[in-house]
């Protein structure tokens, strides 16, 4: 199904932090079904007020999220993120709301994600946040939670989450181990 599709193409690495890259062996890609660890990009997804532009900031990866200002549209922030799709050397973090399998496939798909996560937090609780941020958008942005709740499916069982250093530390397998593809 549409599940194991998506397991298949998205391999679970992510870039080390500083101090570890000086000491880690990267794998390249010597086998089929073994990871390139240069390449990071990673689809962060969730309602509004879940943490997923926080999360982002604290990654020292580029950020792609489409509430920044520069974009001028959804088509110039779509065709930016198909450019990080083609860059074999991206190092990106990108921010989605991705409430359905389908459109978090479709996500990682275009910018050939090697992870994707998901952001949930009780909807009082984003609420809260949303109303914290004393925005302009902030009644729209508070109906999109209830409708990102209302669509939302794990049909693709996508992880939650885990933070930047237990990612870190999972990612590495053994300090520089090679990874298989499906991890």
């Amino acid at each position: 199904g549409l599940g194991d599709v998506y397991k298949r193409q998205l391999p679970h690495v992510l870039q080390p932090t500083s101090r570890e890259r000086r000491t880690i062996r990267r794998p390249r890609r010597t086998r089929p079904g073994l990871v390139d660890m240069t390449r990071r990009v990673v689809l962060l997804c969730g309602p509004p007020g879940a943490g997923k532009t926080t999360a982002a900031r604290e990654s020292g990866l580029t950020l792609y999220d489409r509430d920044d200002a520069h974009w001028t549209g959804e088509k110039h922030f779509r065709a930016a993120l198909r450019e990080l799709g083609q860059d074999p050397n991206a190092r990106a973090v990108v921010i989605r709301s991705g409430a359905t399998s389908t459109a978090r496939a479709s996500a990682a798909h275009l910018i050939r994600a090697t992870h994707t996560y998901l952001f949930l937090a009780d909807t009082d609780e984003l609420k809260r946040r949303v109303r914290e941020r004393r925005r302009a958008d902030m009644v729209a942005t508070i109906a999109a939670i209830d409708l990102w709740l209302r669509k939302f499916d794990r049909d693709d069982a996508v992880r939650d989450f885990p933070g930047w250093d237990q990612l870190t530390r999972l990612d590495t397998g053994g300090l520089g181990e090679e990874m298989p593809a499906w991890w």
